[in-house]
């Protein structure tokens, strides 16, 4: 085996209220675009700092609205990948409304920034709740890898694995989890990253990159955007938007001085560089597991 592992760091590049299942009182993208904006800002900002390039999960409606800023992303050298067109999940999309949506984002993408699209993550991480004709998808149109099989039970399904694998052709990079005393949690992202100590997540990413493995972290520009976010919210739903996000940036600040990140095509070509990748004919969706 050759070659150091490389972490992969990512942002959803999407409003808030398409981060939250069920939508309680929906707000127009335009209405929260200088939230989106100022979140690019501060990512652009501290990756450059850090000599850090990510992949950018886009929505084609952001980029239908954000031409400019998704050509800014590309241009400092950042990967733009996507995240569908509408942010509509996957499994109720189903096989040809899968297809269609992931065809529109695809040709949106590359119209605004340039960049064909070589990753893609599912919104919510319905993957996990999909089936196998997702891969099949993602493979007929050329996609490299995929980023969608959470490993947390409650977010994909039991038994997903926590390593860079392949599925019907595509490499699947899961984003990372940890197991605590109440179980597996997210730790590369959302409330597991804003709240976990740095000492548990920097250990997971350790023993990851000790097994060889690369670590997935995400993130969303309205975690790191100061404004209040805009539209009524029920309580519990501000709580989960906005508990720690003013730490945020000083986490993944204290992360990229400790580890090495970039984006999820280099995670990935630094993993097969050590080795082939095992291959997972039938993950444990969901629709299996019941």
């Amino acid at each position: 085996m050759t070659a150091n592992p490389l972490n992969a760091f990512s942002i959803d590049l999407e409003g808030w209220y398409q981060s939250l299942r069920p939508d309680p009182d929906p707000v127009p993208l335009a209405k929260q675009k200088d939230g989106i904006r100022e979140g690019i800002d501060r990512l652009l900002t501290l990756c450059g700092r850090r000599g850090v390039k990510a992949t950018w999960f886009t929505l084609g409606a952001v980029a239908e609205l954000m031409p400019a800023e998704l050509r800014a992303i590309a241009e400092a050298g950042h990967e733009i990948a996507s995240h569908g067109y509408g942010h509509d999940d996957v499994d109720a999309l189903g096989p040809e409304g899968f297809a269609a949506d992931l065809a529109k984002a695809e040709e949106i993408l590359e119209a605004a920034c340039g960049q064909k699209p070589r990753g893609y993550r599912s919104p919510k991480w319905s993957a996990g709740r999909a089936g196998t004709w997702y891969f099949d998808a993602l493979r007929q149109r050329g996609y490299a890898y995929d980023s969608s099989l959470n490993p947390v039970p409650m977010l994909g399904a039991r038994g997903m694995r926590h390593d860079v694998h392949l599925v019907r052709g595509v490499a699947e990079l899961p984003p990372t989890a940890v197991r605590t005393l109440v179980g597996w949690l997210p730790c590369g992202g959302s409330l597991g990253l804003r709240n976990l100590t740095h000492r548990v997540i920097a250990k997971r990413v350790a023993a990851l990159n000790a097994a060889g493995e690369p670590a997935m972290f995400w993130v969303h520009p309205w975690e790191l955007a100061q404004r209040r976010l805009a539209g009524r919210m029920p309580l519990a739903t501000r709580l989960v938007c906005n508990v720690a996000r003013v730490d945020l940036e000083q986490r993944l600040e204290r992360l990229f001085g400790e580890f090495p990140f970039g984006t999820a095509l280099e995670a990935l070509a630094a993993r097969e560089a050590r080795g082939p990748l095992p291959e997972v004919e039938n993950p444990a969706f969901r629709e299996a597991a019941r």
